[in-house]
């Protein structure tokens, strides 16, 4: 296990600033996710890492070692793409084997390991076939396999569910899960997914334009943002003006009352989102033009219209500026 050390890191194309002063610290066994829009630097920070993109300035540590100076394939690191980067000329097996091979380890050795790896991403059964003659789903776990196999100091994965459908998505990523705590091994993740980061992460390290907003646990990230970028990225909230307060509140924290009801925003209902087990309730403030929603479970629908006056509560306000005058 080692730990990892982005030290003011910058990093341009041409104009484009694409890191700028990253400085993050991923501690041994810890799986932090970089996540942001496109364009953030998340993968830029990643390639760096995995030694494919060198900084304009700044310092990479891994371990107790400066690692800029060296070659990717003397990291020591596993790396997993969004497209799976399978050699499709050889077979499952052989695609594992492939860097125990580089490596100039011994050939019953890596046999032993190839069995482990397949065996360990639920794939065991699948070693002679060909990369085309798999699912999505199975060329990712082969690729992890392959990731792993080398046993790497760190696991660097970029994107890797993207490409997934829905379902298999799920069940891939709670598989790396599950290898990862299982093996206590230092992993950087890289998504533009917030539900897949949630889900997997240690901490998230939310990004934008190049610099860092925060770095927290998933729920702190959700529930207290330090920036507004972050508090307007990161799931579902709607901007309000109150007074000479600029409000951003999560649907989950918005009450709909009697309009008589004291203390509260009066407004009508413009709307009805359905969303499978629950629905948005989307309300038009009447003296501010503004929309809010509240979620509302679909048994309670009967209880609002479109043109239905409604009072409009907040339990709690998730992100709070001056307004603009």
């Amino acid at each position: 296990m080692s730990h990892i050390e982005f030290q003011s890191i910058t990093k341009t194309f041409g104009r484009t600033v694409a890191l700028d002063d990253f400085s993050l610290t991923i501690e041994s066994g810890e799986l932090v996710t970089l996540l942001g829009p496109s364009g953030c630097g998340k993968t830029t920070a990643l390639r760096i890492a995995a030694g494919f993109e060198s900084p304009n300035s700044g310092a990479l540590v891994i371990g107790s070692t400066s690692v800029l100076q060296l070659p990717a394939q003397k990291r020591n690191m596993g790396m997993v793409f969004q497209n799976y980067s399978l050699f499709p000329h050889l077979t499952v097996a052989e695609n594992v084997e492939f860097g125990l091979s580089v490596r100039r380890q011994d050939k019953l050795r890596r046999l032993e390991r190839v069995k482990e790896m397949l065996e360990l991403v639920q794939v065991g059964e699948l070693g002679a076939r060909y990369p085309h003659q798999l699912s999505g789903g199975q060329q990712q776990r082969v690729a992890l396999a392959r990731a792993l196999a080398i046993e790497p100091s760190v696991l660097l994965l970029d994107e890797p569910l993207s490409a997934l459908d829905a379902q298999v998505r799920v069940e891939v990523r709670n598989e790396i899960r599950s290898l990862q705590k299982n093996s206590n091994m230092t992993t950087l993740f890289v998504t533009h997914d917030q539900e897949e980061a949630v889900a997997i992460s240690d901490r998230i390290c939310v990004m934008g334009s190049g610099r860092i907003h925060q770095v927290d646990t998933p729920e702190n990230v959700y529930r207290q943002p330090t920036t507004d970028f972050v508090a307007s990225f990161i799931g579902l909230s709607d901007s309000i003006t109150v007074g000479q307060r600029l409000l951003r509140v999560r649907p989950e924290d918005v009450s709909l009352v009697s309009p008589d009801a004291s203390d509260s925003l009066l407004g009508y209902v413009k709307r009805v989102d359905f969303s499978g087990s629950h629905s948005y309730v989307v309300v038009m403030l009447n003296d501010r033009g503004q929309e809010i929603r509240s979620i509302i479970p679909n048994s309670h629908l009967l209880n609002f219209s479109p043109g239905d006056s409604v009072g409009v509560k907040l339990s709690q306000v998730l992100f709070e500026t001056p307004a603009l005058v």
